[in-house]
């Protein structure tokens, strides 16, 4: 985001992945209150920003590899780590079986390959699953030679059949030629795929809006109101990794309520260098910060200890941890993208500055 007017966008991505992290922390049982609400936007936000620069001018085999890139790239380079340590370090004999968890690429695999530290890292694998299903929605269909309307009656038919899908393969128990098994959802998240679509869809729809965006407190104090009464007066909810979808028509309109109000947060604090600093800087790291935060978060909070720890104590430990979990991938990011080795495993071939460089050089 090179221009002052699309700085809000890395603002509303560094709430999101804030908000990401927040759900995750210790800290977020003792403010419920607030985390679950938040799950009406949450994850919604994240697919709707991923879907504003998206385009299919590459050719398909340049798009996908750069796709896999961006995306499967750092995923993979992680979750090796992670599972050589678990091997060697930890003593874990189930090598090969992890090794399948992982590249199956959802959330219930990798808690049950790696523990609950790396479950947030499914979002990297379905992501790349969305772009390449858009990719081909528009190739397929010419969907942006469809008029508005007609885009529109498209996303609709997603959050249609998402509703619909959205459980079919969690924890199902299948028969195939008389042997029985239990599928724990598609391979990397496919099962949530026409919903998130939606999403993403949207963001890449109205994107001329959202770059150009300027607020309307009237509008969005409306939104605040509608998002208040659905998540407190109605049993609308979001979770996609849980494969949970209930009041599919409220929860939508709490989703774009809520999607509109972070987005005028962001215009808001835009226009205040001094506060809009620290959430530029989080949206512009949040690879680096949905990677690391849950392995920091609960490896803080284990560490932590006191004698006669009580609820104060507790909190603040967890406040604690959460703030590093935050912070400390920034720092992650800077070391990574300095060295030449570190960031063939994290940065995109095409933005790898040291790469250009040795290039040029």
């Amino acid at each position: 985001m090179g221009t002052d007017r699309a700085k809000h966008i890395d603002i509303a991505k560094g709430i999101s992945i804030t908000l990401v992290v927040l759900l995750h922390s210790q800290l977020a049982p003792y403010i419920y209150f607030i985390t679950e609400p938040l799950s009406l936007v949450r994850m919604p936000l994240f697919f709707f920003l991923s879907g504003l620069f998206f385009s299919t001018s590459l050719k398909p085999t340049i798009f996908i590899l750069q796709k896999a890139d961006s995306l499967l790239k750092p995923y993979a380079t992680v979750l090796t780590i992670a599972l050589l340590c678990s091997y060697f370090l930890l003593n874990d004999g189930s090598l090969l079986r992890n090794i399948a968890y992982v590249a199956y690429g959802n959330g219930l695999t990798l808690e049950r390959s790696l523990g609950w530290s790396w479950v947030p890292l499914w979002f990297l694998p379905h992501l790349f699953l969305v772009y390449f299903f858009c990719y081909v929605l528009h190739k397929s269909l010419y969907y942006q030679e469809l008029s508005t309307y007609l885009q529109f009656i498209v996303i609709i038919s997603l959050v249609v059949l998402g509703s619909v899908s959205i459980d079919m393969f969690m924890e199902k128990e299948f028969t195939f030629f008389g042997v029985s098994f239990v599928v724990p959802g598609l391979p990397f998240s496919a099962d949530i795929l026409f919903l998130t679509s939606s999403f993403f869809l949207a963001g890449a729809l109205f994107k001329r809006y959202i770059v150009t965006f300027s607020t309307n407190i009237c509008f969005a104090f409306i939104c605040f109101l509608l998002f208040i009464f659905i998540s407190e007066f109605t049993n609308a909810n979001i979770s996609l990794n849980a494969r949970i979808f209930t009041s599919p028509f409220l929860a939508m309109i709490a989703a774009l309520c809520g999607i509109y109000l972070i987005l005028t947060i962001s215009v808001i604090i835009n226009m205040r260098p001094w506060l809009s600093y620290i959430p530029s800087k989080l949206g512009s790291a949040s690879l680096y910060i949905l990677l690391f935060h849950s392995i920091i978060d609960n490896s803080v909070y284990r560490r932590l200890s006191f004698e006669n720890e009580d609820i104060v104590l507790t909190i603040i430990k967890a406040t604690v941890a959460f703030l590093l979990s935050l912070t400390l991938p920034l720092f992650f990011k800077r070391v990574i993208e300095s060295n030449l080795v570190l960031s063939l495993g994290f940065v995109a071939f095409k933005n790898n500055r040291l790469l250009q460089r040795r290039k040029s050089g």
